[in-house]
């Protein structure tokens, strides 16, 4: 199992890698600015372990099947195990990399810097159970 824990927006304009098999972010992008970074801030996905047990299900895993997981993978990785994963790995690196400091751009190692096979193209949307809750009511979904 390959996990892309980023959240849809960047999964979706940053490009993930194409073997992914699913986009669960382990937080969303925000609209509340950040101060002290000057980007928005992150909220943590309160469904993110049990959007990854469907995740695994649909694709008929259980916990003892490796599960991979690559960007924002510490937390990811962490969440999984306590919930009974048995065998998580951590993508180092991540999808785009370290920030070369010279260019203040990301092309120092990662997936995509590696020349990995990587994509922008999506599958058919599958919203999490916490992202159809957050917009059932707008009649976005």
């Amino acid at each position: 199992m390959f996990i892309d824990a980023r959240s849809q927006a960047e999964f979706a304009m940053i490009g993930h890698p194409a073997a992914v098999d699913g986009n669960v972010p382990v937080q969303f992008l925000t609209d509340r600015l950040n101060p002290e970074s000057g980007a928005y801030a992150m909220d943590t996905n309160p469904g993110f372990v049990a959007d990854v047990d469907a995740l695994m299900a649909r694709l008929g895993k259980s916990k003892d099947a490796p599960v991979f997981v690559i960007c924002r993978s510490a937390a990811a990785a962490d969440m999984l195990t306590e919930a009974g994963y048995a065998r998580v790995y951590s993508v180092v690196d991540g999808f785009e990399g370290a920030v070369d400091k010279a260019t203040g751009h990301r092309t120092v190692d990662g997936w995509r810097n590696a020349d990995l096979p990587w994509t922008y193209t999506l599958s058919a949307p599958r919203p999490t159970p916490f992202m159809r809750n957050l917009f059932s009511g707008c009649g976005m979904l």
